[in-house]
């Protein structure tokens, strides 16, 4: 695999003292759901759903970041696609929000940064995916539908071997080489006449906690053993974690995911 795994007693600082204790017990608060902390990465204009939750940023008419929790059964719904459609988020002050005026002609796709695959248990969670300003943001279209779409892949594939799939991801404004060095400048396009900004990278944090072998040699002494009955025997780390970056722009080689990743 691609992604970076830490057994339990092997964590790096971060997920020890900030996530470990979070992450490995279900919770049902509406901001724990999506997110294995009590502290976030920004608490800028927080927006919460059932599909994620995300802060925005009212100037770029973007999220600043999302984040999301997956599971075997979020993924593996009965929601259909074709029956979402891109709307003006509701939960951002109109004068704020991206429409879907701002990307026709552009040239981007409308990203998502918490994919409406990975939100199939219902189809109100499918919809809330196709929030604009709350969820999506200007993606260079041949990134949206290869690179981009390997790593929502490999985050979906994890609800095969762990309950839990955390994931935060975002876009990036990183500075760029000038003509005068060691000048850096940061430079990006905006689109519309909302002045909606397209980020230069894109982020996503993927991290997996709670293996399913282990939820079923606790849900077996229980007596419940159909459920993840198919991983007795692998030997799966106790968590698995990854952090990638990419450019929001086209790549003309074919290019590993773990070309992207980067440390925390």
């Amino acid at each position: 695999s691609s992604i970076a795994t830490r057994e339990k007693n092997g964590r790096p600082s971060l997920l020890k003292n900030d996530w470990a204790g979070v992450a490995d017990v279900p919770c049902t608060d509406p901001v724990l759901s999506h997110y294995p902390s009590l502290v976030l990465p920004s608490n800028e204009n927080l927006v919460s759903c059932h599909s994620y939750l995300a802060s925005v940023n009212l100037k770029n008419r973007i999220p600043n970041w999302v984040a999301e929790k997956l599971t075997y059964a979020s993924v593996n719904g009965p929601a259909d696609r074709a029956k979402s459609s891109f709307r003006v988020d509701p939960r951002v002050p109109r004068f704020f929000t991206a429409t879907n005026e701002d990307y026709r002609g552009s040239g981007y796709s409308r990203g998502h940064m918490a994919a409406a695959g990975a939100h199939k248990d219902t189809q109100e969670a499918m919809d809330q995916t196709f929030w604009l300003s709350g969820n999506i943001l200007p993606q260079e279209m041949s990134n949206n539908g290869s690179d981009w779409l390997r790593l929502e892949h490999l985050s979906r594939h994890l609800t095969r071997y762990y309950e839990d799939v955390y994931c935060v991801s975002g876009p990036l404004f990183l500075p760029q080489p000038s003509i005068r060095p060691p000048k850096r400048f940061v430079r990006h396009e905006v689109v519309g006449e909302g002045h909606v900004a397209v980020p230069t990278h894109l982020f996503k944090i993927i991290m997996a906690v709670r293996p399913r072998d282990a939820v079923m040699e606790e849900e077996s002494s229980s007596g419940n053993t159909a459920r993840g009955q198919h991983q007795q025997g692998t030997d799966i780390p106790a968590v698995c974690f990854g952090v990638f970056v990419m450019p929001n722009g086209p790549l003309y080689d074919d290019r590993h995911p773990k070309d992207f990743q980067v440390p925390l």
